[in-house]
């Protein structure tokens, strides 16, 4: 499992981020990056949509700035087995949480 953080910024309009971060990341992949890198992309793409007003009114320049303050960390594997870790929990452990003796 992976997190991906970014500076704070101001939200003013969250429509259209999924779209940049989704344009981000496939203009990343497309031009040979990792998936890694195109996720820092795309995340800095989504962020800067939701600090603008108007959909599409970013530029490249300033999603490249942004992209620098993009950090990919690995989160540590846990055992679904093991006590339930606080804060987060990765979708096999959420659906080890779900499951009953009856499952």
């Amino acid at each position: 499992m992976t997190e991906v953080s970014l500076p704070r910024l101001e939200e003013n309009e969250a429509r259209g981020a999924g779209d940049s971060l989704t344009a981000g990341v496939v203009a990343a992949l497309t031009r040979g990056e990792s998936l890694r890198d195109a996720v820092t992309l795309g995340a800095a793409a989504g962020a800067l949509n939701v600090t603008r007003h108007g959909l599409g009114t970013g530029d490249a320049e300033t999603i490249a700035q942004l992209r620098e303050g993009v950090q990919v960390h690995d989160l540590p594997r846990f055992d679904t087995d093991a006590v339930v870790p606080q804060g987060r929990v990765s979708p096999d452990g959420s659906a080890a949480l779900a499951e009953t003796e009856d499952s």
